[in-house]
């Protein structure tokens, strides 16, 4: 990094804490999860990456897909507000070893908007953990007024299936951005819409960082999964509503801290041994993955459906 660079950050670095982003996005404060990465720091990232925005021409966000999706769901987040909600590390091992099927029904926006913050046990191609990600779930002709920005107007327009889009922003500086196309006819369908919706950076292109579209497609796959399941989770969750992430204040005064909201606190993974290995012999632990299935209900002569989460068991843990 040579000195302009050095400049220019810290520059932005002061910008960002001067600005109403971060004003905005620092409301809350949290106490430190141990295992994941501070929520303030989180936050000053987003408020970072909007206010470096505010220095972008324009016109980027017309090509360049990936800060074109962190824009959308950032203005989301400042202008409606946003959860952030940390996902349990047993609950993520479990999702990490569920297979997510092609149609999963009607996905609900449990959460409109949110931060979502994880154990750092995911990497990407490069070795990076992930720790956070940023998300937003627009249903279909949902309306978003156009994005200020640079003194231009950028055009959003209305979707016409649901949508669920992500970024994040790891350590090292690479930045994901993930649009996805939920169908909505008969079964919600998990596909890319179009492989060039995701793009690779150039400029880290050129520090040889990998830039395989195979196995970075493959990572946001999981990502996606994983966030997907996440919702289902929450979606069948009867006492889960948005507002119970807003949780009571745990110290008062200027430097007071909110209870975490964990997603699966009390989520324990399922375990046994098999009973078909004899008692003096040891056998290396695997799992048994968990999986999706359609179950009927309600009157037999029209009988409803609902997606069922078969957990998976860790055996000879």
């Amino acid at each position: 990094m040579n000195e302009i660079e050095r400049d220019f950050i810290k520059k932005i670095n002061q910008l960002t804490r001067k600005s109403s982003f971060y004003q905005r996005f620092n409301e809350r404060r949290y106490s430190h999860v141990k295992g994941y990465i501070d929520h303030d720091d989180v936050i000053f990232l987003i408020a970072r990456l909007l206010t470096s925005y505010q220095c972008y021409d324009a016109d980027i966000f017309e090509i360049d897909f990936t800060h074109r999706t962190s824009l959308i769901i950032l203005d989301r987040a400042y202008q409606k507000g946003f959860g952030s909600y940390w996902l349990s590390e047993s609950l993520f091992d479990a999702f990490c070893n569920s297979q997510l099927p092609n149609t999963v029904g009607q996905l609900k926006q449990v959460i409109p908007c949110g931060v979502l913050l994880l154990p750092p046990k995911l990497k990407n191609p490069d070795g990076q953990s992930l720790k956070w990600l940023c998300f937003f779930h627009r249903l279909a002709d949902q309306t978003i007024a156009p994005i200020e920005i640079m003194g231009s107007r950028l055009e959003i327009g209305v979707a016409a299936e649901d949508t669920l889009s992500w970024f994040t922003v790891f350590d090292d500086g690479t930045q994901y951005g993930v649009h996805r196309c939920l169908k909505v006819d008969e079964n919600l369908q998990l596909d890319y819409q179009d492989e060039n919706e995701m793009f690779i950076d150039r400029d880290l292109a050129l520090t040889g960082l990998n830039t395989v579209v195979e196995t970075e497609k493959e990572f946001t796959d999981r990502v996606t999964d994983l966030l997907v399941q996440t919702l289902l989770y929450l979606q069948q969750k009867s006492d889960f509503s948005v507002s119970s992430a807003l949780s009571p204040i745990k110290n008062s005064g200027k430097n007071r801290k909110l209870t975490p909201h964990i997603i699966g606190r009390d989520y324990r993974i399922r375990s046994q041994s098999d009973p078909d290995v004899p008692t003096d012999r040891q056998y290396r632990t695997h799992w048994r993955r968990g999986f999706y299935r359609w179950q009927p209900y309600g009157p037999r002569e029209r009988p409803d459906r609902k997606l069922i989460w078969i957990e998976p068991v860790l055996v000879n843990g």
